[in-house]
């Protein structure tokens, strides 16, 4: 079971989650002494594995280590005046800090014949009351300079970016796929070129585009899947913006993991950035492939070595 199960992405401890289901196989085969011995683990460790995974039908996150942080933490206690002191600069001075506030509050705390706060101490107050709302919000105003419009600008709520983990290794077609974009201008007119390629079986694709928006994105997913010869799990992409919006909620539609790569950091889509440098500028420009390219926008499905061999026989101008 352990070995032939897809890796979850989500886990607290995946290597130990490894562990506990080796442990189960071991037990199935070998009988419950055997399995206490080798793993060193108790017989109602193993029982208690055991029902936790048929719970959840037999889903290995159910076998993930629970979260051991205390229940009941304790609060931090604050004096009332304080609090209101500092509430109450904080609403004469907006941008009053931490560093100022701790100043301040010495000389008041010498009056009231308490301790002071330190400065890391007062921005915890700050961070506390700020999630009680006890301090006044901030809102960022746009005007129009034509019509002296007064518009709220609210801030965009980002989406969780997820990267492979370090120790992720495909073993098959279809376990993670590399996407990236070229751009080429050919006779004057930019063209944008999607390629993808598998890191396991080298399949290869590109589709070229007037834009490079999310939905051509979208659009060259749909098409990828329709010619690939196998199931895809996993696709990773750079931070451009075409592999958001429509792009990625095609994928979160159709259950396919989104990778992305680190910021400023293309050796991370290394095979797929080797796979655009089979796409030659100079030589496009020369070959009917490059005229197929412009006029029909017909797609490339090849090995990455069969477009290379395609280009390689284009015909050369002496």
């Amino acid at each position: 079971m352990w070995e032939r199960t897809i890796r979850y992405l989500h886990m607290r401890n995946e290597a130990e989650v490894r562990r506990r289901a080796k442990a189960i196989d071991f037990w199935k085969k070998h009988g419950l002494e055997a399995a206490m011995d080798a793993f060193d683990v108790s017989r109602p460790t193993l029982f208690r594995w055991q029902q936790s995974l048929a719970s959840k039908q037999g889903r290995l996150d159910a076998l993930d280590p629970k979260s051991r942080a205390p229940k009941g933490r304790r609060k931090r206690i604050v004096d009332p005046r304080i609090e209101q002191y500092i509430i109450t600069e904080r609403g004469v001075h907006p941008r009053l800090g931490k560093e100022k506030l701790t100043v301040f509050l010495q000389d008041e705390c010498r009056k009231w014949k308490i301790p002071a706060p330190s400065e890391s101490t007062v921005g915890r107050i700050l961070h506390d009351l700020k999630e009680r709302k006890r301090l006044p919000a901030y809102r960022k105003i746009s005007v129009d300079a034509r019509s002296g419009t007064v518009v709220e600008r609210k801030a965009r709520k980002r989406r969780k970016k997820y990267r492979v983990p370090k120790d992720f290794r495909p073993e098959k077609a279809g376990d993670l796929l590399e996407i990236d974009t070229v751009v080429i201008f050919i006779d004057g007119v930019r063209r944008y070129i999607v390629t993808a390629i598998d890191r396991e079986s080298d399949f290869a694709f590109a589709y070229a585009y007037k834009s490079h928006s999310s939905a051509s994105a979208r659009d060259f997913l749909r098409k990828l899947l329709d010619v690939v010869p196998f199931t895809v799990s996993a696709i990773q992409s750079d931070n451009g913006s075409e592999f958001a919006k429509y792009f990625a909620q095609e994928l979160e539609d159709i259950k396919i993991k989104h990778f992305h790569t680190f910021p400023s950091s293309p050796k991370m889509n290394a095979f797929v950035e080797r796979f655009n440098r089979t796409i030659p500028i100079a030589r496009l420009a020369s070959s009917l492939l490059c005229a197929t390219l412009c006029r029909h926008y017909q797609p490339w499905s090849l090995k990455s070595g069969g477009l290379a061999q395609a280009i390689d026989r284009s015909p050369k101008k002496e």
